[in-house]
């Protein structure tokens, strides 16, 4: 009852008598919601877009189906202001390790995370990313920064 995903590994029993001892021995597998995918960074800063990156989390022995990335702009003042993100590709499949992040506000400060959905559920969301600042909509680009601070 109530078994984590710690307790996976493998267990022995031995019976003993005074006439003689038998062991026997099985491999425990615990299947859960996928951990946190790690890593997670902004390549790619635009003005209404970025490229986002991350690394997989863990699946625990269920396939990841899709992640999800949310964000949160500056305004932002609590945790359930996270919010599910516009992103192209429009699904991200569980073999995803990057997307573009669209229709964000020019010259606005944003955060982003993911998650990864499995048969079990959504799992954890990552840390956050580091805080960036969109470009100004009337900013000639001539190339994509990685960081806000490095204009």
């Amino acid at each position: 009852m109530n078994v984590q995903l710690r307790h996976e590994g493998r267990y022995t029993c031995t019976a003993q008598t005074v006439v003689d001892n038998v062991t026997a021995s099985a491999d425990l597998k615990v299947k859960g919601l996928p951990a946190p995918p790690g890593g997670v960074r902004v390549e790619e800063i635009r003005d209404t877009s970025v490229k986002l990156v991350w690394n997989r989390g863990a699946d625990h022995g269920s396939l990841i189906l899709g992640y999800t990335i949310q964000t949160r702009d500056v305004y932002a003042l609590t945790e359930v202001d996270w919010r599910d993100a516009s992103t192209s590709p429009t699904a991200l499949d569980g073999m995803s390790v990057m997307a573009d992040v669209v229709d964000l506000y020019p010259w606005m400060e944003y955060e982003f995370r993911v998650y990864a959905t499995n048969e079990f559920g959504d799992g954890e969301a990552s840390i956050p990313s580091m805080k960036i600042k969109t470009w100004d909509a009337g900013r000639d680009q001539p190339g994509a920064l990685t960081c806000c601070c490095c204009r």
